[in-house]
């Protein structure tokens, strides 16, 4: 993920970039023993969702 980043933010501070990328996106660990995939699968996609919500807001304190 941080490799990811590190384009992004190479790409944005280019200058040949026409639009800002932006990349939302949510993590969250599964276990076999503790948890559904499904359960896991959501957990990521909220964290996803408030994370385009921080990006929306524009507060980046959080965005690396």
């Amino acid at each position: 993920m941080i490799r990811l980043i590190r384009k992004q933010q190479k790409f944005n501070t280019s200058g040949n970039a026409p639009v800002p990328l932006r990349i939302a996106y949510g993590m969250a660990e599964y276990d076999p023993d503790d948890s559904d995939p499904e359960s896991a699968e959501q957990l990521a996609d909220k964290r996803m969702y408030e994370r385009k919500k921080q990006m929306k807001s524009g507060d980046q304190s959080d965005l690396t």
